[in-house]
């Protein structure tokens, strides 16, 4: 990415990765930013949340899908989902 900015900061690796893969599925690159070890060590979560970054110019659009299409509940479902596929 040549100009990253932050779209949204999350709580919670799964809910930014969730976040990450709808921006990818409508055609805007996006990553993740946290300083938590990749999650292989959550205790040492030193951040301030887990960054979801995109190109400065898919800002506006990455925002408007976010809030659009992302809600609490539409994660939490996904998150449990995405632990127990088969349930």
């Amino acid at each position: 990415m040549d100009d990253p900015t932050i779209v949204r900061t999350f709580s919670d690796r799964g809910e930014a990765e969730i976040a990450r893969s709808l921006l990818e599925a409508e055609g805007i690159g996006a990553a993740i930013a946290a300083d938590d070890t990749r999650g292989n060590w959550p205790q040492f979560d030193l951040s301030a949340g887990v960054q979801l970054v995109v190109e400065a110019g898919d800002v506006e659009r990455a925002r408007e899908l976010l809030d659009e299409v992302v809600s609490e509940d539409d994660l939490d479902a996904a998150e449990l989902e995405s632990e127990d596929p088969i349930a």
